[in-house]
């Protein structure tokens, strides 16, 4: 799912910010 890759995505911009 394209969904799942993007959660992770955000939540990797948002562990880096």
């Amino acid at each position: 799912m394209v969904l799942l890759l993007i959660l992770e995505l955000f939540l990797l911009m948002k562990k880096k910010r």
